[in-house]
């Protein structure tokens, strides 16, 4: 069996086990940092030629604007379709062939790309069925 401790002996022994406790928690605690000492690190890290959110917030928008104006002076697409006002057409509507007569067009001009120029410009069509705003690409000349 095991020799038996006094109290005195005892005692001794949980004050030892407490202050080991105690200097284990104080070296946790300044191992650890707080929530908010991280994010400031990570944000230095990300942000090392910028200071401020005010200075982040600014090239953020300076680079934004770059960006826009970058594409604004890209090459445009030009397109030109070979329907002009008072050409006879033929087109499809609910299925049925219509003919008709083009007494508007907004469909020539410059855009920003292919996609486009090929489905942004419209043409109004007179027809038998009244009056109709329709896509050049839908509409086919009738030629003479």
């Amino acid at each position: 069996m095991a020799p038996k401790l006094s109290y005195e002996q005892r005692q001794k022994i949980k004050e030892q086990i407490r202050e080991e406790e105690l200097q284990s928690e104080d070296e946790e605690e300044q191992s650890t940092m707080s929530r908010k000492q991280i994010k400031k690190l990570f944000a230095e890290e990300l942000n090392d030629n910028c200071s401020s959110n005010k200075e982040i917030k600014k090239h953020n928008r300076a680079k934004k604007r770059a960006f826009k104006r970058q594409e604004r002076e890209k090459d445009k697409v030009e397109i030109e379709w070979n329907i002009d006002v008072g050409d006879a057409v033929i087109f499809k509507r609910a299925g049925e062939e219509l003919y008709g007569m083009v007494i508007e067009q907004n469909a020539d001009g410059k855009y920003r790309n292919a996609r486009e120029a090929k489905y942004r410009g419209w043409v109004l069509v007179m027809s038998s069925a009244g009056k109709h705003w329709m896509n050049p690409s839908d509409l086919a000349v009738i030629e003479d």
